[in-house]
């Protein structure tokens, strides 16, 4: 859980109780999307296994969201420019035929 204990001490309890909150939500939809994208890879049992098998948020943090990259305005419209990585490009493009990103609006 490469949220936890992360964060920074406040007076107000509000803002220390929407720390774990974020913390939640941002694991939630990382569960959520992954779902979305993979397709399960065990049946239901009785014993309840899990059926996804999910990477954890630092791998999709420094697979997908840590790199380096420049923001571009050719042609008057804004376009992230990536490396030429097939793997992440593969898995971006997944997550965004989804949809599910649309859902969020």
């Amino acid at each position: 859980m490469p949220f936890c204990g992360i964060g920074v001490p406040t007076r107000p309890l509000v803002a220390n109780q929407l720390n774990p909150l974020c913390s939640v939500l941002t694991h939630n939809l990382c569960r959520e999307l992954q779902m979305q994208v993979e397709e399960p890879v065990r049946g239901t049992t009785e014993k309840r296994t899990v059926r996804w098998l999910f990477q954890e948020l630092d791998t999709l943090r420094r697979t997908l969201l840590s790199r380096a990259g420049r923001l571009t305005r050719p042609q008057g419209k804004l376009t992230l420019i990536l490396n030429a990585n097939p793997t992440v490009q593969n898995a971006l493009l997944r997550f965004l035929q989804t949809g599910f990103y649309v859902a969020l609006g």
